[in-house]
């Protein structure tokens, strides 16, 4: 996901310590994105009609990919991986039924706010039309319900972040 973060304290980046400077923390084994203590998160979610219709397949929708990636139901756990064009976040969180939602994300491009049926999902809001271009923006490649093995990891995660499930 191309993630805005911003912090309530300041940081700097540091490209040999993993430090994002954004708040976030890059881990360097698990290279996992972890919100760092006093950090807010906003992503831009941009879809479109093919994106849509990709999701109407797997019987979800783009309020379900926003619900879990903005974690509303849950904490999200964002992983990342690749890097340049192949760069994908992958983010499972739970939806309001209690089943796991796995999202692929990769960073948007501006070309894609050019595509048939494109809106976007910013973090505090509702669906909108795209106007301009940010580096907020992450578009949602795919997403499905989490099979068993992502629900185990996730369950496991929560238990070590001193939460249930």
């Amino acid at each position: 996901m191309i993630l805005t973060a911003e912090s309530s304290r300041e940081s700097s980046a540091d490209p040999d310590g993993g430090q994002l400077g954004l708040g976030l923390h890059l881990h360097p084994i698990m290279h996992t994105i972890m919100p760092m203590p006093g950090a807010r998160l906003y992503w831009t979610l941009v879809f479109t009609d093919d994106s849509l219709e990709h999701l109407g397949e797997r019987e979800i929708d783009a309020g379900d990919v926003a619900d879990a990636v903005f974690g509303r139901h849950g904490p999200a756990r964002v992983r990342h991986g690749g890097r340049g064009s192949s760069e994908r976040w992958f983010v499972v969180a739970p939806l309001s039924s209690g089943e796991l939602l796995t999202c692929v994300l990769r960073a948007a491009e501006p070309r894609d706010l050019e595509a048939a049926g494109v809106f976007v999902i910013p973090r505090t809001g509702l669906p909108e039309d795209a106007e301009s271009f940010s580096e907020s923006m992450r578009f949602c490649v795919s997403a499905r319900v989490s099979d068993h093995d992502e629900a185990h990891s996730y369950r496991a995660w929560r238990r070590s972040k001193g939460g249930r499930r």
